[in-house]
């Protein structure tokens, strides 16, 4: 994404690389896990590699499952799941947690394009919260964009690297619509984009056996309102301040209940961005369930 990597020599995020204004972006963001499952349930749970938490020890703990849509059920939002048809097998609780659903249901795995025009559904007054699950790059590539999205090719591109490319650009705009109808129509507040995982276009894509960092280096920007600013300016400072710290997708729950202002008895400050208290260090941060160490990927060392 051109946007997290000036250098890249195609500009695959034109919408995202425009945009200066209450965007906070952060290219040290990494995948707690390089397959969807268990990097969902992290994700976007209380669950995460640095508190003990996992799906083996859950049911036995003192410590119960929150979802980010429980943390919003609670703050008094209403909340929304927007996702593919039958997509939700892999995140369950999240996607029961929510008050409403509203689902693209032509396709198993359809264009997220069709995603965006489900916001209409939403009415325009009082506290939403909503997430929506994109297909985003996820291969077979060619399979993600409609067939009169023109394929992106610069200079002497690899095939596969022009599809994923092609995929990026196709993000972006439906990035663009999203945020667009939300500030126009349901008085956006914050939007935040995390990816569950990444892609190794060289090896196996993505997985848990052969393991690259590519699989699992993200994409995380977060979006505050010049309203939310005014009223929070803390968080966006603390945003700021931690651009370039090292962040794992399994705190998301922390950040999110920051961004909420929300905080619940198993928050934990150290994990949110939004807050000073932020404090994964590059020698503590961890991937792939704690076994390996974000601090041996040879691109922070360059």
């Amino acid at each position: 994404m051109k946007a997290f990597n000036p250098e890249y020599p195609a500009e695959t995020t034109p919408w995202l690389s425009s945009q200066r204004d209450g965007f906070y972006l952060f290219p040290k963001a990494y995948s707690c896990y390089p397959i969807t499952v268990p990097a969902l349930f992290s994700y976007l749970t209380n669950m995460n590699q640095y508190n003990g938490l996992n799906e083996e020890n859950i049911a036995s703990s003192d410590i119960p499952l929150i979802t980010v849509t429980d943390i919003a059920n609670l703050a008094g939002y209403r909340t929304y799941w927007i996702t593919h048809k039958n997509r939700n097998t892999s995140v369950v609780p999240i996607l029961t947690a929510a008050s409403y659903k509203e689902y693209q249901t032509d396709t198993v795995f359809g264009f997220d394009e069709k995603l965006p025009p489900l916001l209409e559904n939403i009415p325009k007054d009082g506290n939403n919260f909503i997430v929506i699950h994109l297909a985003g790059s996820h291969n077979q590539y060619t399979d993600r964009v409609p067939k009169d999205f023109p394929e992106f090719h610069y200079d002497n591109t690899p095939a596969n690297i022009a599809e994923y490319d092609t995929t990026i650009r196709y993000s972006d705009k439906v990035m663009e619509e999203i945020f667009t109808y939300a500030s126009e129509h349901l008085n956006l507040l914050a939007m935040i984009y995390c990816s569950d995982h990444g892609e190794d276009m060289v090896q196996t894509h993505h997985g848990g056996r052969a393991f690259t960092f590519d699989m699992v280096r993200i994409p995380l920007f977060i979006y505050l309102s010049p309203a939310y600013r005014a009223a929070y300016p803390d968080a966006a400072a603390n945003l700021a301040a931690h651009e370039q710290d090292v962040f794992t997708n399994d705190l998301m729950y922390d950040t999110i209940c920051g961004i909420l202002r929300a905080p619940h008895p198993e928050y934990d400050s150290r994990y949110d961005l939004t807050s000073s208290s932020y404090d994964l260090s590059l020698e503590k941060a961890v991937t792939k369930k704690g076994t390996i160490r974000i601090a041996d990927d040879l691109v922070l060392k360059q």
